[in-house]
């Protein structure tokens, strides 16, 4: 139960960007692999490395957790999640995504702070949520979720997004 209490909002989050976004087939997502990319997930990420996402560095001292961690990919697409756990500050992590995802020609769009810190940044093909947040059990630990999906083209509101628009 837990589980679906900590997706839930993420779920919400997709979905909104889904509808609003529209679907476009994959024509125009070119994934092109950058010379020495790493293709296996190691362990441990040293200081500003790339791991599963050729675009989205991750900072040293973030342990990867394997089993809260999927991506999916076909063609040119790839899409997941990353979950890490680290003991460095979320105030530490939130400032490394901040400085570091527009090297990478990211461009943040919102972020929430506090308990949970959520931060969006996009691109002209695909999105990026980082969730930063204290471990439940309460130890010092902080986890981080990196979410990626693609960036549909609206074509024309959804009649949903137009009812919310209109009251």
């Amino acid at each position: 139960m837990k589980t679906i209490a900590r997706i839930w909002p993420f779920a919400l989050i997709c979905l909104m960007i889904f509808l609003v976004s529209g679907c476009q087939s994959s024509k125009g997502l070119k994934y092109t692999p950058k010379e020495g990319e790493v293709t296996q997930v190691p362990v441990q990420v040293s200081s500003g490395s790339y791991m599963d996402f050729e675009d989205i560095q991750i900072p040293s001292g973030l342990v990867l957790e394997r089993k809260k961690s999927y991506l999916y990919q076909t063609g040119s697409v790839k899409t997941g999640v990353l979950s890490f756990k680290t003991s460095r500050s979320t105030v530490e992590v939130l400032d490394y995504f901040k400085e570091n995802m527009p090297q990478d020609n990211w461009v943040p769009v919102s972020v929430f702070k506090f308990r949970k810190n959520i931060m969006l940044f996009n691109k002209a093909n695909k999105n990026c949520l980082i969730i930063i947040e204290m471990s439940e059990d309460d130890s010092s630990n902080v986890e981080v979720e990196i979410w990626v999906s693609p960036q549909g083209v609206a074509k024309k509101k959804s009649s949903f997004i137009k009812k919310i628009i209109d009251k």
